[in-house]
């Protein structure tokens, strides 16, 4: 039964614009119930994933001469150092809920019903923790915890301006 698995159509609809930090978005979120569906919450989150390079050095053995090389005098190879500097980059991504507004809880929908959710979502002023060195991209996500049914998540690109 394809409507066990798929019990609801999620749909949002906002204004497709640039967001700054602080800001309000307006959503629109339509539940089209296609069974019996008991909710225990449905969300909108607003994501945010931060990508960026850290740069560093770590101190790794040196490279000790070969047997296969020219004969070379017992001073030079005592002034080999022990350990020498390497610089390393390595690339970091995180994902994390940086606004979040809760819209239902523990609500049964009704097979063939539609019901709509006008809400709010303030975007925290907060900014990212490495905001200033990483590249951001952002993303609305509506997700919905459906009793004994697959739990919905709906995507939505979003552009989020940190100053």
């Amino acid at each position: 039964m394809i409507s066990r698995v798929f019990p609801l159509k999620v749909q949002l609809e906002f204004e497709d614009r640039q967001y700054e930090l602080g800001e309000t978005i307006n959503i629109l979120v339509e539940l089209d119930a296609q069974s019996n569906v008991d909710v225990r919450e449905g969300r909108i989150d607003l994501v945010c994933e931060e990508r960026y390079l850290e740069h560093y050095t770590v101190m790794v053995p040196a490279a000790r001469p070969s047997h296969n090389m020219p004969a070379v005098s017992m001073t030079s190879i005592s002034q080999v150092p022990a350990k020498i500097p390497k610089r390393v980059t390595r690339e970091h991504k995180e994902t994390f809920v940086h606004s979040s507004v809760e819209f239902i809880t523990d609500t049964r929908l009704t097979s063939g019903t539609k019901d709509t959710y006008r809400l709010e979502l303030e975007i925290d002023s907060k900014p990212p923790s490495h905001a200033k060195k990483a590249t951001l991209n952002w993303r609305l996500v509506a997700w919905i915890d459906v009793a004994r049914a697959r739990d919905i998540r709906k995507r939505y690109k979003l552009h989020v301006k940190v100053a």
